[in-house]
This record gives structure tokens, C-alpha cells and sequence, in this order.
């Protein structure tokens, strides 16, 4: 399985690092893009929050915007975790895709929002946006590894990781990275699924789900290990799993439905994986 292959080595993080850009880089007329609508808002992430009523009266082209609109509202809830965000603040949306987390950061908070990420069409999307439906708002995008940015020591307020960290298989290198280039007492925020140490695996469905987005999926005590060990001191976490159900059984019933629906369906509802956001700052 995938899941052990990376496990025990035999996939690199370059070899895991290349299949995420190309996956990315071939993301061109794809449902993220369907979902936005129009309004700039183009989401790589999930959505989180209850149905405006019963999936069964949900019809149409009313799946699409509702999908939407939680996925809308799970960066608002990621917003909200950040904790105070003021308009002098530099934040770093670290994997950014094609700028919908960072617009709205941005437009939520006046704060200054640089958004990095490998794919190159994702940065060069994200800036026309930028450009043409944004242009009051402090944003910038540009091509760059998470995991070595060059970005100067210390120059953050704020870094958000809104489900990227499932791409890197040493989350401490990682989490040394952002403890880096973040000022003291700077926060880091991210949202991701993850597996909670105390179950018992179930690997095809991880191994399903990591194929499906070139992915690796980490545990609890990896994520908290590894942000104690890089200098963090976490403030909490919110386990929004069961509120992450509702988007899946909605993007099941959708006409662009891809397939891997039923593995978050059965992962959340059966408490093989968890829907987390933690927010954590620097020592």
C-alpha cells in the first residue's frame, strides 16, 4: 500500500514533492474552479457546516452553491482560529493554490497575505485574480517550497496551512521552518484531517484517500510532536469532524463527484480519520 511504502522510506519527499506539483499543475478546468463560480474564490479545501436543510431538497444547481458556501465557511472558521489578525500583520498562506484562503484573509482582516506554492499556474492564477477582482486588497503570490522558503527569519505574523501539511512526510522539518521565519509570539494556524493515535488504522482507506491527492496522512501525536519539537506551544485544537460530514454526503449526490466521497464519509463518520484545526505560537 502507499501508505506503507512511504512509511518505510521507499517515496522520498521529492518523489511525493514532484507528484503534488504535477497533480496541481494539471488542476486547470477541474470542480474547484467550477465551484468559484465566477467570483475569484477558487478553494483547494473542503467544506465544513450544516445543510441549509434536508440533502434531499437540495436540487440542482443548488448543490453547487452550497458546496461552496461551506467550503467559504470553513476558511471563516479558519479565520476565526487564527485569533486577532490586525491590517499591520504579514501573514503567510503557506500553499496557497489559486489565492481563495488568501483573498479572504485578506479581505477579512486588511492584513498583508503572501501566498506561496510549487505550481506555477496556481501562482501565476492567483495573481491575475489578484489583478483583476481584488485589486484593493494586500496580497501577492509566488512559486516556493513550504518546506525551504528563503523568506527572511522572523518576518511573520501569522503562517495558515489550510489542508497542505499533508504533503510532507517529516512534519518537524516542516514546523522548524515556520517556527523560523515567524516572529516570537507569532501564530501558526492549519487545518487538516488526520488519524487519531488511540484507533485502529484503517489503511485501505487512508491508502485510498492518499492516492486519490498524492497525499500521506499523519497522525495526532505526529502533528503535536513535531509542533512541540519545532518550538510551538499549542492554544487548542477544534475537532470539526462531524461537522465535515455534511459536505461529503452533499458532493456525493453532485454531478462532479469524483469518486472519493464515500472514503471521507465512512472515515469521518466511523472515526477512522478526524477534521482539526490547531492553532499554536511561538515560544
Amino acid at each position: 500500500m502507499k501508505v506503507d511504502r512511504y512509511r518505510k522510506g521507499e517515496i522520498s519527499q521529492g518523489d511525493l514533492t514532484g507528484s503534488v506539483r504535477g497533480h496541481y499543475e494539471a488542476k486547470r478546468n477541474d470542480r474547484n474552479l467550477e465551484l468559484s463560480a465566477g467570483s475569484g474564490l477558487v478553494h483547494h479545501h473542503f467544506g465544513i457546516g450544516e445543510l441549509p436543510g434536508s440533502i434531499e431538497s437540495i436540487q440542482g444547481f443548488e448543490i453547487q452553491d452550497v458546496l461552496s458556501q461551506l467550503e467559504s465557511n470553513q476558511t471563516d472558521i479558519l479565520i476565526d482560529a487564527m485569533g486577532g489578525v490586525k491590517s499591520s500583520d504579514l501573514v503567510l498562506d503557506a500553499g496557497c493554490g489559486r489565492g481563495g484562503t488568501s483573498f479572504m484573509i485578506a479581505e477579512q482582516t486588511g492584513a498583508s497575505v503572501r501566498g506561496i506554492t510549487i505550481s506555477p499556474y496556481q501562482a501565476g492564477f492567483a495573481a491575475r485574480v489578484a489583478q483583476d477582482k481584488f485589486p484593493n486588497l494586500k496580497t501577492s503570490f509566488s512559486v516556493m517550497n513550504m518546506l525551504n522558503t528563503a523568506l527572511s527569519d522572523q518576518s511573520l505574523d501569522h503562517i495558515v496551512t489550510n489542508e497542505t501539511t499533508m504533503y510532507f512526510l517529516d512534519l518537524e522539518a516542516l514546523f522548524a521552518e515556520f517556527s523560523r521565519i515567524l516572529k516570537s509570539q507569532g501564530r501558526y494556524t492549519l487545518a487538516t484531517w488526520f488519524v487519531d493515535d488511540g484507533v485502529v488504522r484503517n489503511l485501505a482507506l487512508e491508502d485510498k484517500i492518499n492516492s486519490h491527492y498524492q497525499s500521506i496522512m499523519n497522525t495526532k501525536s505526529e502533528y503535536f510532536t513535531a509542533l512541540e519539537m519545532s518550538g510551538f506551544k499549542i492554544l487548542g485544537m477544534k475537532d470539526l469532524s462531524k461537522s465535515a460530514v455534511p459536505y461529503w454526503l452533499l458532493r456525493k449526490k453532485w454531478k462532479d463527484s469524483s469518486g472519493i466521497e464515500d472514503a471521507y464519509i465512512e472515515g469521518y463518520q466511523n472515526g477512522n480519520i478526524n477534521y482539526i484545526m490547531i492553532q499554536a505560537v511561538k515560544g
